[in-house]
C-alpha cells in the first residue's frame, strides 16, 4: 500500500468513525430524554404506594 492510499483509507475511516459516534451519541441523548419523561411516573407511583393508595387495578 503506498502512503498516499494509506492516508485516504486513515481519513474514510475517521469520517465513518465521527458517523458512529453521532449515532451513538444521539442514541444516548434519546434513551435519557425517555428515563426523564418516564421518571415521574414511577416516582408518583412510588408515593402513591407508600401512602397505601391503589395504583392499579
Amino acid at each position: 500500500m503506498k502512503p498516499g492510499e494509506r492516508a485516504a483509507d486513515e481519513k474514510q475511516e475517521n469520517e465513518e468513525r465521527k458517523e458512529w459516534n453521532k449515532d451513538d451519541s444521539d442514541a444516548r441523548t434519546y434513551a435519557r430524554n425517555q428515563a426523564a419523561r418516564l421518571r415521574p411516573a414511577v416516582e408518583e407511583r412510588q408515593t402513591n404506594t407508600a401512602r397505601g393508595k391503589v395504583t392499579h387495578r
